[in-house]
């Protein structure tokens, strides 16, 4: 019987010092991969998302429509990053996004 191809991403909160918001740990079947996650996103960055989440759903016309897009860009802005903050930080991770 063949192994399931599991995939786990845990995170783990960085020191209180450290420049970083976690540490991250990428496992699948026998491969692994850690490293810092980068403090994404920013304080305003974190309102923005949580006014366009929790929000402009309630009112998405108008003047609040210009500043969704913006908040969209920075949502894609992102998650572009943390994807290359995890899956290309290093040749295992690398292998591990290829599988």
């Amino acid at each position: 019987m063949s192994q399931p191809n599991i995939l786990t991403l845990e995170c783990t909160a960085a020191a209180a010092d450290s420049p970083d918001l976690a540490q991250w740990m990428l496992r699948f079947n026998q491969l692994t991969s850690s490293g810092p996650l980068p403090a994404l996103p920013t304080k305003e960055q974190r309102a923005d998302f949580q006014w366009y989440f929790e929000r402009y759903l309630d009112w998405p016309f108008l003047e609040f429509r210009e500043r969704a897009a913006r908040v969209e860009a920075e949502l894609a802005t992102v998650g572009k990053a943390l994807f290359k903050a995890i899956f290309k930080s290093s040749a295992d991770a690398a292998e591990i996004y290829a599988e």
